[in-house]
């Protein structure tokens, strides 16, 4: 029987899938790969109520029953998004977070290491053995051009294997803009590119798991200007082609070794000004993370009546066109107050834009999404304001046509038990709110929207969620700290519009 279920037709061989069905005194649970079928296992437990909010034993709910009354099952399920993760930014995750990523169903894991990649090698043992027996993928992505040639290596005897700016080779870049980030390489002198060829080669050698390297460009703007570099930008300014081109090149040398392994890419809207270059032909190896970081947070990428997303999602078009979708990767920065994080540490809404962005990537063929929670050693940033966020993405990823506000009805209960209605209608409030800001374009981040004006609307569903927990310390410890959140939010709100005190 099981034979007939795991037949091609049913299970797509790109994409996570299981099914579950019960038989008369039977029941089958079966998945497309060995992670599908721990995921179909979870989906049951998840039918019957568990849920899994945030790592660890305290964030697990499971029901108590005397006698589990299973009502029939017939489950045939494809996940919408072929690659699904979450990740922390400069860190490692913990054995704790990569249970509760599978319980998710996240499917792949990606260390993201700015300018480190030797952590991973440092730190995975233990690790990796939770991740296997989860039967994830394995990325080991960031920004990683200085850790392949970096200037404290190569930055006395080698000046030349760095980006000439301004008539010198910028080796300690530390007075420039964005001092922090270091130098560019001059990607046209053909030993940059031997060393980094050799050295990831050496990097696969010696990490068998990783099946993704990731081989992405700095952040600073001081492209190399050297006659060479300049060519290969076609024309066009800096710096997607060469980029591009160099990246390309590099991917097809280990690919001669390693045909198995893909390099990684990435390409940022900021440099959407600029066309993708529909002239270069990615090599079969290369994937490519696109971040939509400059769109407008207030609406979905897939909004036509937002012309800051619109010609976002045109130029990640172009992208698609020239990669397939099926080899692009979403980079989702889910946090639109940048310049705030650590002054609103409250709730940021994203509802409004998680649906449809996720069913745009799905009827879009994009290969996945990769869900940024906010510069913070935790799975949900800085304070965890980011939770409910990721578990959105998590459930949506896994089936785009789930509705939203049941999930959040899901979440709130395990979260706040007793006091889940009442929460449920803060978050609206909440999401209401952001709504019409988004709409009046009068929003600028997430602080705009813990006004006086909305407080007097939350506060008497918290006073209510307040004494609904008053016998369920979990919960009402839940209820206060969001409380003490938005309230925090409320009163900087009010220092930075001292016009709108009540």
């Amino acid at each position: 029987m099981s034979a007939v279920f795991l037949d091609k037709a049913v299970f797509p061989k790109e994409r996570d899938s299981i099914l579950i069905r019960s038989f008369d005194k039977a029941l089958l649970l079966v998945g497309s790969n060995p992670r599908s079928t721990l995921f179909a296992v979870y989906e049951l437990l998840q039918r019957i109520g568990c849920r899994w909010i945030e790592p660890g034993p305290h964030g697990e709910r499971v029901p108590g029953f005397k006698t589990l009354h299973l009502p029939p099952q017939n489950v045939s399920h494809t996940a919408s998004l072929a690659r699904r993760n979450v990740f922390i930014t400069d860190d490692l995750p913990t054995s704790l977070d990569v249970d509760w990523m599978a319980k998710q169903k996240f499917n792949h894991f990606e260390a993201y290491l700015t300018y480190r990649y030797d952590i991973w090698e440092k730190l995975k043992d233990g690790l990796l053995q939770e991740i296997e027996k989860r039967d994830m993928s394995i990325e080991v992505s960031d920004h990683s051009h200085p850790f392949w040639i970096s200037p404290r290596e190569f930055g006395r005897d080698h000046p030349e294997y760095f980006a000439l700016v301004d008539g010198n080779r910028l080796v300690d870049r530390s007075h420039r803009p964005y001092g922090s980030d270091p130098p560019h390489l001059c990607v046209s002198n053909p030993d940059v590119m031997r060393i980094i060829t050799e050295r990831m080669i050496a990097f696969l050698k010696r990490n068998p798991e990783v099946e993704t390297l990731g081989l992405w460009s700095n952040d600073n703007e001081d492209y190399c200007q050297c006659d060479a570099c300049t060519a290969m930008d076609g024309g066009v300014p800096p710096p997607a082609r060469r980029f591009l081109l160099f990246t390309n090149q590099v991917a097809k040398l280990v690919s001669k070794e390693f045909p198995d392994r893909k390099i990684a890419i990435f390409v940022t809207s900021t440099w959407k000004d600029t066309e993708a270059p529909q002239d270069v032909t990615p090599a079969e190896n290369l994937f490519l993370w696109f971040t939509p970081i400059s769109a407008c947070y207030g609406h979905s990428i897939s909004d036509p009546n937002c012309e800051i997303n619109k010609s976002v999602k045109e130029y990640l078009e172009q992208w698609t066109r020239l990669f397939r979708p099926e080899r692009v990767g979403i980079l989702e920065f889910y946090d639109t107050d940048w310049s705030a994080r650590f002054r609103h540490p409250g709730y940021e809404p994203m509802t409004q834009r998680l649906t449809a962005d996720v069913e745009y990537y799905r009827d879009a063929n994009i290969a996945g999404i990769y869900a940024w929670p906010g510069i913070g050693h935790s799975l949900f940033g800085v304070r965890g304001q980011h939770e409910l966020t990721i578990y959105l993405v998590a459930q949506l990823a896994w089936d785009a046509d789930s509705n939203l506000w049941e999930i959040v009805s899901q979440y709130c209960e395990a979260k706040y038990g007793p006091a889940a209605n009442s929460m449920v209608e803060i978050y609206r409030e909440i999401d209401q709110t952001a709504r019409e800001l988004a709409a009046n374009h009068t929003m600028s981040g997430p602080g705009e929207i813990y006004s006086p004006q909305l407080w007097m609307r939350l506060e008497p569903h918290f006073k209510q969620a307040l004494v609904d927990t008053s016998n369920d310390a979990y919960a009402h410890s839940n209820v206060q700290r969001f409380e003490g959140e938005i309230r925090s939010s409320r009163l900087i709100y009010e220092r930075f519009h001292p016009e709108g005190r009540p």
